[in-house]
């Protein structure tokens, strides 16, 4: 469920601030993914919003007239639980632009003027405001209490909350970092209050390809009824010593075991057996690896604190 002007990361990531895209490549990009693409051209590599929606999805794309809101924001529905959920992915003008207050004036009457106000809604992007000084590096920073005030009238008309903060109310991190050292967290994903407790993974990504993180978050919008499927082992795992070694163990043993089955049950009961290590090795590497990208992630964020101090 980001912002920046290399084409990789506009290739990568699912919301950005891309600029100006030709179509043929919108098109090419549609054909080799799975991917519908939904975006908002900009003039210019400062503006320009794009959204990524699953071609199995069902989504509406919706379209409005204001040249303030072009190029910076896009607006996407879908459906789940019976429930409609509006996506709003915004790029925000900086302050220096004189355009911010002008800006969120905009969304707050377009947002009024479609009626999701009693909707499920998700508003991210890259607000380029702060409402507290435990968002910047800079303590003395001058909060701009006009944008602030426009900011949280906003989240009020479409009851949402900055899924961050309600996670993680006191913790530092920085989502941008200047190139003359500044620090803020001005990429956010404001969500419904219906939805906060639905939230299954939150998390500021570090990318080399660009100023900015990307900003990721996992919702449980609704249960999923798995029946019995079906089981394809993963072959990558035949790479991995310690696998093989697991697997060469429990035969050694089973081959040992023969005499008390019939040829047949024993080479069945055998290839069960298999499956189920497997699985239950594949569970355990998955969780392994999760810990350690997490554990990753947060010495990369007390590393950028240290500096910070």
């Amino acid at each position: 469920m980001e912002n920046k002007n290399t084409e990789a990361k506009k290739k990568k990531d699912k919301t950005k601030e891309c600029g100006y895209i030709k179509q043929h490549v919108i098109s090419n990009l549609e054909n080799n993914t799975d991917f519908k693409i939904y975006f908002s051209q900009g003039e210019l590599h400062t503006k320009g919003v794009v959204t990524l929606v699953k071609k199995d999805i069902e989504c509406t794309n919706h379209y409005f007239n204001s040249n303030i809101l072009k190029g910076r924001l896009v607006h996407t529905s879908f459906k789940t639980d019976d429930k409609v959920i509006n996506l709003l992915n915004i790029y925000s003008p900086t302050k220096s632009t004189g355009q911010q207050g002008f800006f969120y004036r905009e969304m707050i009457e377009y947002c009024a003027s479609v009626n999701i106000e009693s909707h499920r809604n998700i508003m991210l992007g890259d607000f380029n405001c702060i409402d507290q000084k435990i968002d910047t590096k800079n303590p003395n920073v001058v909060l701009d209490n006009t944008v602030i005030l426009l900011y949280k009238e906003l989240c009020t008309m479409l009851n949402t909350l900055d899924s961050y903060r309600y996670k993680y109310p006191k913790k530092i991190s920085y989502t941008f970092i200047g190139n003359k050292g500044a620090k803020t967290r001005i990429d956010k994903i404001c969500i419904s209050e219906a939805l906060k407790h639905k939230i299954r993974d939150l998390k500021h990504i570090p990318y080399q390809y660009s100023d900015h993180k990307i900003i990721y978050i996992s919702l449980k919008l609704k249960k999923t009824k798995w029946g019995n499927g079906y089981w394809k082992m993963n072959d990558s795992l035949l790479d991995k010593e310690l696998y093989t070694e697991y697997i060469n163990n429990f035969w050694i043993n089973w081959k040992q075991r023969k005499s008390n089955h019939n040829i047949l049950d024993w080479w069945e009961i055998g290839k069960k057996k298999i499956k189920e290590l497997t699985i239950r090795f594949s569970k355990q590497l998955v969780a392994r690896e999760r810990i350690e990208l997490s554990e990753t992630y947060m010495k990369l964020e007390n590393e950028e604190n240290k500096n910070s101090a």
